[in-house]
């Protein structure tokens, strides 16, 4: 099973896209795998990583591959982030 999806971002920077899947798993941003998790099961909370990325300005791809393990798997959870600059200590 896949899920596609699309973040636009405003200007390229380092950021954490959280993820988990309640099955094993692939995770690729602009085509590029940037985790995987052979071991995930039920329960997803359980299996959510934060994945440090690069984000491109504009829009970015992001792709989880997912084995169903004979339709017991079945669902994700995914959010994602660009990290802010830190602003000079006044």
């Amino acid at each position: 099973m896949y899920m596609r999806g699309f973040l636009t971002a405003r200007k390229t920077g380092s950021g954490t896209l959280r993820i988990g899947a309640d099955g094993p798993f692939k995770v690729f941003v602009n085509r590029r795998e940037v985790f995987c998790n052979p071991k995930a099961a039920s329960p997803v909370s359980q299996y959510v990583q934060p994945v440090d990325v690069k984000w491109k300005k504009g829009r970015n791809e992001v792709v989880l591959a997912m084995r169903t393990n004979d339709g017991k798997a079945w669902g994700f959870i995914a959010s994602a982030a660009l990290k802010q600059a830190k602003s000079p200590a006044t």
